[in-house]
Parts: structure tokens; C-alpha cells; sequence
């Protein structure tokens, strides 16, 4: 070989260091998976809710309404972070005063159908199966 041909393959072989370290390489993960994070509940429709809050120490939202023939609170699931990859959540409830519908993946309507207290669970449907929980106090008036 030439000396000339091996300084060339010497001079590519440099110059692609430089280049590679002046603009770098962006590595890409594609069909990267975004995971929620954290999952809170806001009341869509307050004015049906005596009072809401989420209590620190037992780490679980409380909601109060009154009962009153087809009542139904209407919370929304606020998904963290916005960019999740599967943002919807499913509910999981063992009762028979309420029954509990997912709407359009975020929304939660609780068809209230008597007094009493509900003990509910929001749950990511990403695979971490990310949980609130959650109770519905009813009261008779």
C-alpha cells in the first residue's frame, strides 16, 4: 500500500472522531414506552359534591354528596406525565350502591343508586398498574 492511501484512511479515521465529537449522536429509542407516573382525581362536577379532598395521611381522595335519585359525580383521572404512552385507567369497585363507567379513558361516572359509603380504586391499564384509591360517602338526607 501506498503511504498516501494510508495517510487518507488515517485522515478519515480522525476527521470522524472530530465530527462525531463536535455534533454527537442522538440515540433514539423507538416505540419507547412512557409509563404513568402518578394518577390524581378532580371532580368534573363539583356542584354535585358536598366537599372533595384527598387525605394525606390515609392516601386516598374523599368525596361526600348528597343522595338524591340519578345522581351521578363525574371525576376525571389526571394522568402524569401528560406524554404517557397508554394514559387510560380502569376502575375497580365491589359494591351496590354505584356502579362505575370509564368514558373516553380518563373520564369516571359514578351512577349513584343508593346511600352508604364507596370504596373505589382508580388503576393505570400501562402494565405498572399504577393505583388511587378512593371513597364516595353518600348521604341520605
Amino acid at each position: 500500500m501506498k503511504k498516501s492511501t494510508i495517510f487518507l484512511i488515517l485522515l478519515v479515521y480522525i476527521a470522524s472522531f472530530i465530527i462525531v465529537g463536535l455534533f454527537g449522536i442522538q440515540v433514539r429509542a423507538h416505540n419507547e414506552i412512557i409509563y404513568v407516573e402518578n394518577i390524581s382525581l378532580t371532580a368534573v362536577n363539583q356542584e354535585a359534591l358536598v366537599n372533595s379532598r384527598y387525605d394525606e395521611e390515609e392516601k386516598k381522595y374523599k368525596f361526600i354528596a348528597y343522595y338524591e335519585e340519578g345522581l351521578v359525580i363525574q371525576l376525571k383521572a389526571n394522568v402524569t406525565p401528560a406524554n404517557a404512552t397508554n394514559n387510560a385507567v380502569k376502575a375497580s369497585y365491589d359494591s351496590e350502591i354505584a356502579e362505575i363507567t370509564i368514558v373516553d379513558s380518563v373520564f369516571i361516572n359514578i351512577n349513584v343508586k343508593d346511600s352508604g359509603a364507596l370504596e373505589f380504586s382508580i388503576v393505570s391499564t400501562d402494565g405498572l398498574d399504577l393505583t388511587v384509591n378512593a371513597t364516595l360517602y353518600i348521604l341520605y338526607i
